[in-house]
């Protein structure tokens, strides 16, 4: 026998209603990412002004062997590349870059990991929240998987330390990585 809570019109309509603004929120979304050339890749980046067409382009850094995880990490880190892109934007006068960081993980535990969060951290700090993508588990003993998080930072920030930390969706699962820097 299987027993279930009624629903009221009012709960049907909560919910239909709380879809409607996701929906409008996604809608909103692809029109300004369709305004701004809707392309993906290299393409989307100059065609969304993020990226812009000189010399410079977009650079790379193979950090790993700089890094310095925490012994109490959920997962194992294996390579981790800097990114970074010089946009055409300026904010109180100083260039503004767009930044991130790519880090291969893997889960040796039971559990899968879900990515919750990250943030930038420099020393004594509060780091600005970043969303990790993809938004998809680590199940445990898979292979590596790729964890990219992106933030814009100006070009004097650019030039600092900082540590990367990333947490599951419970927020008790840490991976942190210190001495993260950017081309």
């Amino acid at each position: 026998m299987v027993l279930r809570r009624e629903r009221t019109v009012e709960d049907y309509q909560q919910e239909v209603k709380e879809k409607d603004v996701r929906i409008q929120q996604l809608e909103t979304e692809l029109a300004r990412m369709r305004a701004q050339g809707g392309g993906s890749g290299i393409t989307g980046l100059i065609a969304a002004r993020v990226m812009r067409l000189d010399d410079k382009g977009m650079m790379s850094k193979d950090i790993s062997e700089f890094v310095s995880p925490s012994p109490d990490n959920a997962l194992v880190h294996g390579r981790i590349s800097s990114y970074r892109i010089d946009t055409p934007r300026k904010e109180d006068g100083e260039p503004v870059v767009r930044v991130a960081v790519a880090v291969q993980l893997k889960n040796p535990g039971t559990a899968p990991w879900m990515p919750g969060g990250a943030a930038l951290v420099v020393k004594g700090q509060e780091g600005k929240e970043l969303k990790p993508w993809p938004p998809e588990p680590i199940l445990p003993k898979s292979d590596w998987r790729w964890v990219v998080v992106e933030t814009e930072l100006t070009e004097r920030e650019a030039r600092g330390t900082y540590t990367l930390e990333l947490w599951d969706e419970s927020g008790s699962r840490l991976v942190s990585l210190r001495r993260v820097t950017f081309p």
